[in-house]
């Protein structure tokens, strides 16, 4: 009896465990996104294009032609849309002269553009803000920030940097900018609250950062980081 007992307690706790085993398996199903269904999106300067990448397979299932030179894109906090600069400058004697830079919205969905707003002069990175109603875009031609308002499909403010600003980062917070200015070798901290530029040298004992390209900063905001170039 003690052996049928136990055989009937060792049945019981296999079909528990296997009914766990299917109902975690259905809500996988269910409710989890397969991660062939996160993309990566690469600008293709050379040839005026955006490649479209399945993460999973790493295939190319989308090419999207685009005028002028794409140089930097982001993804919008909820999903809707990606970003694209348009890395082009207004005079002829620039290396990307000779058309008009824009900021591109597309369709994250359907890939298809959606709006294109021009920027005054050449236009380098765009970063979201963290809740989605605006981006903010290096203007590398104009040594500025400008904050595009994505309802509107405008700018709606500009902020002062050093000269070249490139590749700049957003803190958690969402209250600072920190902007590598490639042409001055410095550092612009913007405070988005009253738009009020803190100007920072990059030296470290006999290190002098020429040339500082982009910015990265922790989850905590307590560090940033910034490549330097030649």
């Amino acid at each position: 009896m003690k052996r049928e007992h136990k055989s009937r307690e060792r049945f019981f706790w296999i079909l528990i465990s296997a009914l766990i085993i299917i109902m975690g398996a259905i809500y996988l199903l269910k409710f989890q996104k397969p991660t062939s269904d996160i993309k990566i999106y690469v600008a293709n300067e050379g040839d005026g294009t955006i490649s479209v990448i399945d993460s999973q397979s790493l295939d190319v299932i989308k090419t999207i032609k685009l005028d002028g030179m794409p140089h930097n894109i982001n993804l919008d906090p909820l999903g809707r849309y990606f970003y694209a600069t348009n890395h082009e400058g207004e005079e002829e004697e620039d290396e990307h002269g000779g058309h008009i830079p824009y900021l591109r919205i597309l369709d994250a969905k359907t890939n298809k553009l959606l709006k294109s707003i021009e920027m005054e002069e050449m236009a380098a990175h765009v970063v979201p803000g963290r809740d989605g109603n605006n981006v903010y875009v290096s203007i590398e031609g104009g040594n500025s920030i400008v904050e595009v308002d994505i309802n509107q499909g405008k700018i709606i403010r500009s902020f002062e940097s050093g000269e070249g600003p490139h590749g700049f980062v957003l803190s958690n917070s969402n209250r600072k900018l920190y902007v590598p200015n490639m042409k001055s070798n410095d550092i612009s901290i913007v405070n988005l609250e009253d738009g009020i530029e803190e100007r920072l040298n990059i030296q470290l004992q006999n290190f002098n950062c020429e040339t500082p390209v982009a910015m990265g900063i922790t989850n905590d905001d307590k560090h940033s980081f910034v490549t330097c170039g030649k």
